[in-house]
Parts: C-alpha cells; sequence; structure tokens
C-alpha cells in the first residue's frame, strides 16, 4: 500500500534550474563567458553542485578551485533567492493537497545543498507540507546514488514498497530506482540525453501524474 511520495526538488517541485544558470553566469560573464538556457538543460540539470563546478572549470579552462567556485556561486544564489524569479512547477500545489488528502507522508528528495534548498522551498511556500527534507548535505554520497533516498526512508520509518518517487532527471531516477522506490517521471519540457528508462511511467506535469496514481493505487 502507498504511504509516501518523494519528491525531487530541482524541476520537479521548482523552477530552479535557469536560477541556477543565472548564478553561474554571475561568476562566468565577467570572465567572458555565458551558459545558454539549452546549454544548461542539456549539460547541467540534475548534476549535483560539485561536478557541475568541475565541468564548468574543466570546459572553460579557468584557473580556479572548483571548490572555491561552488562554493561562490552557492552564497550568489542565496543572496539572489528573492531577487532571480523562483517558480513553483505547473501543479505542484495540487498534487500535494492530493496527496494530503489521502494521508500519504511527504518528503523532499534532492541534489541541492540545505544552504539554498531549505530557504528554495520557504520561497515558493510549500517547506512546510513536508515531513523531512533529505539535502545533499545529509549524505555522502549524492544522487544518482541511493544514500539519499534511503535516508528518506529511514527518517519515515517506510520501505521501499511503501513510497513512490518523482523525478525529472536520469540521476535522480537512478538515484530512486537504486533505492528500490518505484520512480514516476516528469518532464514538460525533453532536455538533453537523459536515459529515464528506469522509470516505471513518464508524464508531461504533475496533473498527469496525479491522475495515474489515483487510477493505480486508490
Amino acid at each position: 500500500m502507498l504511504k509516501a511520495v518523494l519528491y525531487d526538488m530541482d524541476g520537479t517541485l521548482v523552477d530552479s534550474e535557469i536560477f541556477h544558470k543565472d548564478c553561474w553566469n554571475v561568476l562566468l560573464m565577467p570572465m567572458g563567458y555565458q551558459i545558454t538556457e539549452e546549454e544548461f538543460l542539456e549539460e547541467y540539470a540534475g548534476i549535483i553542485g560539485p561536478i557541475t563546478a568541475r565541468n564548468i572549470v574543466q570546459k572553460y579552462n579557468l584557473k580556479v578551485d572548483p571548490d572555491q567556485f561552488l562554493a561562490e556561486k552557492e552564497k550568489i544564489a542565496l543572496s539572489h533567492i528573492g531577487k532571480l524569479p523562483i517558480r513553483l512547477m505547473p501543479f505542484v500545489n495540487e498534487s500535494i493537497q492530493y496527496f494530503k488528502d489521502k494521508n500519504l507522508k511527504l518528503a523532499v528528495v534532492t541534489g541541492s545543498p540545505s544552504i539554498t534548498a531549505i530557504p528554495f522551498l520557504e520561497s515558493v511556500g510549500i517547506h512546510g507540507h513536508f515531513e523531512t527534507i533529505i539535502t545533499r548535505s545529509d549524505v555522502s554520497n549524492s544522487k544518482p546514488h541511493p544514500d539519499s533516498y534511503q535516508l528518506a526512508m529511514e527518517r519515515l520509518g517506510l520501505s521501499p514498497q511503501d513510497c513512490i518517487a518523482i523525478e525529472d532527471t536520469q540521476n535522480g531516477v537512478n538515484s530512486a530506482s537504486a533505492a528500490g522506490v518505484t520512480c514516476l517521471s516528469v518532464r514538460d519540457v525533453p532536455f538533453g540525453n537523459h536515459d529515464l528508462s528506469k522509470a516505471k511511467k513518464a508524464f508531461k506535469n504533475l496533473e498527469e501524474l496525479v491522475s495515474w496514481v489515483d487510477g493505480n493505487f486508490f
């Protein structure tokens, strides 16, 4: 029986990918570089910060330490929350209300660090709906490893059979699947070369997903 829904955050709950792109560009533009929206979605969406920083440094041959580069980006992100646009993805509030009406536990499992993940969720007004929020800061190995989902289930006191995960990228789907959780993918706009084949089913938005869950679990 379904007892919990484990949401990814970036691109699933919060339309934050372009926010992250803009923050990286704050650092890159004085150096003469700029990441386009298409490039960011194809190359960096769903990739955790440390790997994104390393890839950007390598791509542009920057003479900076990737860890320090990431730290500067996260400072920028924190200072720009409330200044740059961050919006909910379509049908987020409706899906949350539906699952709560079914007495399901809700959690967030994100590859973002706590320093930005918590303010993101607070800024769009949904932070209080979740019983636990697992961020990259909580585990040694973030997505695509299973650790984040395993910790979420441990905190909720549930097993993989009790849960479904909602993800929008290859790393996220692989993370949930590696933890034994049935994963549903949601992507309104195709991007990159993400292999979502480990997801049980794919949807264009959360409204379609909720309809499918209603017909298959209730």
